[in-house]
């Protein structure tokens, strides 16, 4: 049998801010406190039951590879789609659109992209608006 010797650099190694606090909040949570988390997005409310089936369908399905990290093409096209509809203006699913899990990603990819500004709304121009805000 081989023994492995870990560094001691990983001694070193500290939960990042966002964890910590995460953490702090589970265990106020754990208490029986209600605490509405506003940590990676996390939602207040149980996923709605045709998201949780659609997803267990997926997973029946095979559908357990990563996807494309810009998001899945037709719900790309579906966002083009809905902006044509609802708001007259056009985009192209395949260059302009990004559907990420957070905002980390988004905002990486998309200032890659572009030559040496991003706008970005604050939070609190959108605190008085009823849906979390897109970016575009």
């Amino acid at each position: 049998m081989t023994t492995m010797t870990l560094s001691s650099r990983l001694d070193a190694l500290r939960p990042t801010a966002v964890n910590s606090i995460l953490a702090e909040v589970r265990a106020v949570q754990a208490t029986g406190a209600t605490v509405v988390s506003l940590m990676r997005g996390e939602p207040d409310f149980r996923t709605p039951p045709h998201i949780a089936e659609a997803a267990a369908r997926a997973l029946t399905d095979g559908r357990t590879s990563y996807a494309d990290n810009r998001g899945e093409l037709r719900l790309r096209e579906a966002v083009v789609a809905k902006l044509l509809r609802d708001n007259a203006v056009t985009y192209d699913a395949g260059s302009e659109i990004l559907v990420t899990t957070g905002a980390t990603f988004g905002t990486v990819r998309t200032r890659a992209r572009m030559p040496s500004t991003l706008s970005m709304p604050r939070a609190t121009d959108c605190a008085s608006e009823r849906t979390a805000p897109v970016a575009l």
